[in-house]
């Protein structure tokens, strides 16, 4: 029986190595060439980035780029545009419950009784206010 080979969302893995002078981080991960998965190695200076989670937040948009081909990758590309281009029952619904949610967390943390223009904006673009199709 023939088992396709899926791909993974993967993070990584980052160990830190001693070196002679300090310390260097490893990172680890796999690629496939031809059906097979080929261990990668990067290596990147300790004292350039001290801890974790500086590296991490480094390699945030190459572990992004490795996992674009990823199921989770291409589910994630639904943006609230194309949520609000659904018909038009399901855009009401939506627009509604978003309204409610910022309206509901606005009102429990109002900064100074001000509210931001990009908020006022928002909110006025769902309520329908603003709102238009294209």
């Amino acid at each position: 029986m023939f088992n396709a080979a899926r791909e993974r969302y993967q993070h990584g893995s980052i160990r830190r190595v001693k070196r002679a002078k300090g310390f260097a981080w490893e990172f680890r991960y796999y690629v496939r060439k031809r059906g097979k998965r080929h261990l990668k190695t990067q290596t990147f200076d300790g004292a350039v980035y001290k801890t974790e989670k500086a590296l991490r937040q480094h390699l945030e948009s190459f572990v992004l780029k490795l996992n674009e081909t990823t199921e989770y990758a291409r589910s994630a590309e639904v943006t609230f545009n194309a949520l609000l281009r659904t018909s038009q029952s399901n855009r009401d619904a939506l627009r509604a419950a978003v309204l409610h949610c910022i309206m509901h967390r606005f009102l429990q943390h109002p900064q100074e009784g001000q509210c931001d223009h990009a908020v006022q904006f928002l909110l006025k673009m769902i309520a329908g206010t603003i709102y238009r199709d294209t």
